[in-house]
């Protein structure tokens, strides 16, 4: 009962003396820094008004500000009871009125003589804001305005790593809201964000949370196509320089290749030209870069004893790259498509879908999707096209269809099976034109292996494996 004795003594006019008060708030902050136990013993609801008056109390000091709202920090940090009792009731929401003024009021100045604990204070409100944002409704209360409160202090307070990292946090929770994020669009955050980026110092900690905050606004419709149509420039200069000082094989690269699959979803004219604007920043060459790179997957497993995370995280990178290269390809933008067939139009004059078969084979049993992705590319590349077909057999494509188990993967989704037999099928049905490069003799029995194994695996896709079985017969 403990919680309850404390905020009994601030409801006892203990709210009225300052130190008394700043000193159950950090009785408080303690007892709540143990969040498994207290979850167990909440305090009773009308208790936490008590604690509005405390903060306020406290406003006439940095020093005793910080420690009332540290006090909220614990009070709801991984504590849903306590958090409810906060949003539910009208009282108790002016907490989160009280804990934005509190921002306001000991927002950094340089000839402010308590500097430290004005930054302790950003940083606590911060966190605050934060952990009551976690539910939809303290998002809710929290609203536009907060969102500019915190962009204030991410502005104030650009060169401290602690206040910023706290700022973005906040803000990540809290523009999940469409309306909140809205207001950090019209707020100019993007601009804040892009001034931000462009220091090579700034921690990666940071360019991730900013990474998360777009990619959350490019989950919603509208505010996606606000990020083309309206702040074009601006989203174009937030992911080339999220890219230029993001390293390769960390969870940042993954983040930009996911706020990346995510935007150029659904492609319109205005979509298409941003992804020519960003085709031409070399954006897609640093991802061709990327898929050569050595990452030396079983070196750093071993130093790091990972136990295959590493691994799966560089798989899900070359994953959504190859994601990206079908959503360019998918355009038929004659600009789009040359770039990903033709490798006079990549700066290193490498042939993008001859890396891609080197791919497929070197990561069987490990990235199924990554296959499935390569061969949504590889059927659409092979359709209509004899010359594509020509160049992808010297690329080793038959190679990779008949002379590796692609097709028996456990987690392979069943229709890779389908675009495989797709493949297949067309280059079978253009033998005569392939004659000179492709001594099909020797893979006909693996093609009756691949048709067995759809008949027995995969019967939905009989018509594709008769298909298959009936060019067999015209080639003999």
């Amino acid at each position: 009962n403990a919680l309850n004795i404390l905020l009994y003594v601030l409801y006892c006019d203990g709210d009225k003396d300052v130190a008394t008060s700043n000193s159950v708030c950090r009785a408080i902050t303690t007892l709540c820094e143990h969040a498994n136990i207290v979850l167990h013993y909440p305090c009773e609801k009308q208790g936490v008004f008590y604690i509005c008056t405390a903060v306020r109390n406290s406003f006439r000091n940095p020093i005793f500000c910080c420690h009332a709202i540290n006090c909220i920090v614990n009070f709801v940090k991984k504590n849903p009871t306590h958090r409810q009792y906060i949003i539910t009731d009208q009282y108790n929401q002016k907490l989160i009125k009280l804990t934005m003024d509190a921002l306001e009021l000991y927002r950094y100045a340089a000839n402010h003589t308590k500097n430290v604990h004005c930054q302790k204070v950003q940083i606590a409100g911060c966190l605050a804001l934060q952990n009551i944002a976690a539910h939809p409704i303290g998002q809710k209360l929290i609203g536009p305005a907060g969102v500019e409160v915190l962009l204030d202090t991410f502005v104030a307070h650009i060169d401290d790593d602690a206040v910023v990292t706290a700022s973005l946090s906040a803000l990540l929770n809290i523009c999940v809201s469409s309306s909140n994020a809205n207001a950090f669009l019209e707020c100019e955050g993007l601009t804040f964000m892009n001034t931000f980026l462009d220091n090579e110092e700034t921690p990666s900690k940071c360019r991730l949370l900013v990474c998360k905050i777009i990619h959350n606004m490019s989950c919603d419709p509208f505010l996606s196509r606000k990020l083309i149509d309206e702040y074009t420039e601006d989203s174009e200069v937030v992911i080339m320089r999220l890219l230029a000082y993001a390293e390769y094989g960390t969870e940042l690269y993954l983040a930009i290749l996911r706020l990346l699959r995510t935007l150029l979803q659904e492609i319109n004219k205005n979509k298409l030209e941003f992804m020519k604007d960003l085709l031409e920043q070399n954006m897609v060459q640093m991802l061709i870069d990327a898929l050569e790179f050595d990452y030396a997957i079983k070196a750093h497993e071993r130093l790091a004893n990972n136990n295959g995370k590493y691994k799966k995280l560089i798989m899900n990178i070359y994953d959504h790259i190859i994601i990206v290269l079908n959503q360019y390809y998918a355009t038929n933008d004659e600009m789009c498509v040359a770039f990903v067939t033709d490798e006079t139009e990549n700066d290193t004059g490498s042939w993008i879908p001859a890396i891609l078969i080197s791919m497929a084979r070197c990561y069987q049993g490990s990235a199924a999707h990554m296959v499935w992705e390569i061969f949504k590319l590889f059927d659409r590349l092979t359709d209509n096209n004899v010359v594509m077909q020509k160049r992808l057999i010297e690329g080793g494509i038959t190679n990779l269809l008949l002379q590796t188990p692609w097709f028996s993967q456990r987690v392979l989704d069943p229709s890779a099976v389908k675009l495989g037999g797709n493949i297949i099928l067309k280059l079978l049905q253009s033998y005569p034109y392939h004659k000179k490069i492709w001594m099909v003799q020797n893979d006909i029995p693996n093609v009756r292996k691949f048709i067995q194994f759809i008949r027995t695996n995969h019967p939905n896709y009989e018509t594709t494996a008769k298909n298959i079985e009936r060019q067999l017969k015209y080639i003999g």
